[in-house]
């Protein structure tokens, strides 16, 4: 990607973010799952697609509207209340990450070395 191509997807990302915090747009997307399932790859997915994104854990207790309206989608850990989130954000998309038991196990431990 060259430097325009960056600078026309940041502008996008403004944007979108302006009319986040306007409320105009209202659909999210939220990727839910534990820390090691991928969370990592689906916020840098979404940045990919010119949708700005959080990763982070400060999203999870659903009361920070300021920091929910910002963003268009949300990745790393399981909110507290999914079903308030639905109500919030009516026909936005919920993604669930999951892993193997073992390789997630391995995987966090390995982060901790």
């Amino acid at each position: 990607m060259n430097i325009l191509d960056r600078a026309k997807q940041k502008a996008m990302m403004v944007g979108r973010r302006l009319l986040n915090h306007t409320g105009i747009r209202r659909t999210k997307v939220f990727a839910v799952g534990f820390n090691k399932c991928g969370t990592t790859s689906m916020h840098v997915l979404f940045e990919s697609l010119g949708l700005s994104s959080y990763h982070g854990t400060k999203w999870r207790n659903c009361d920070d509207l300021t920091l929910l309206r910002a963003y268009d989608c949300f990745s790393d850990d399981i909110p507290t209340d999914l079903a308030k989130l639905d109500r919030m954000f009516p026909n936005s998309k919920f993604i669930l990450q999951v892993r193997k038991l073992d390789a997630w196990v391995y995987s966090r431990l390995a982060a901790r070395v």
